[in-house]
């Protein structure tokens, strides 16, 4: 049985070259082809993936160092500390603990001490441990 005119590749380029609906339906198949494979060629930004791909962990926020530890007497309204505390400046940073301790944050922790062991409001005044 002789083989067809001019070997494998001429049957092919006849095949490719017929006339009617099949050159049209390669076409769209070459179209179809070409469209799937932008995307994983770099139709995404490169970028992004990066943002993604190396993005730090967050860490957990570093406790806030207070400087000394105020308890209050029974029945201290809180406007009266309130207006005690910002005279010596200072912010609450934890509290009240297991034992009704305040943390305290101070400018001055040596002057603070003084006005708050002074004041009739306070029970007890010291510094702050460093572990809370």
């Amino acid at each position: 049985m002789p083989g067809p005119e001019g070997g494998w590749w001429g049957s092919i380029r006849r095949w490719f070259g017929a006339e009617g609906w099949l050159r049209p339906a390669f076409a769209v198949l070459a179209l179809c082809v070409v469209i799937q494979n932008v995307g994983l060629l770099g139709g995404r930004d490169a970028a992004e993936e990066d943002e993604v791909r190396f993005r730090a962990v967050p860490t957990a926020p570093a406790p806030v160092r207070a400087d000394l530890v105020v308890r209050w007497k029974d029945g201290v309204r809180m406007d009266e500390a309130d207006r005690l505390l910002q005279s010596i400046s200072a912010d609450v940073v934890g509290g009240p603990g297991g034992n009704g301790a305040w943390r305290l944050r101070v400018p001055e922790p040596v002057d603070a001490l003084a006005v708050l062991a002074a004041s009739p409001l306070v029970e007890s005044a010291g510094p702050a441990p460093e572990r809370p």
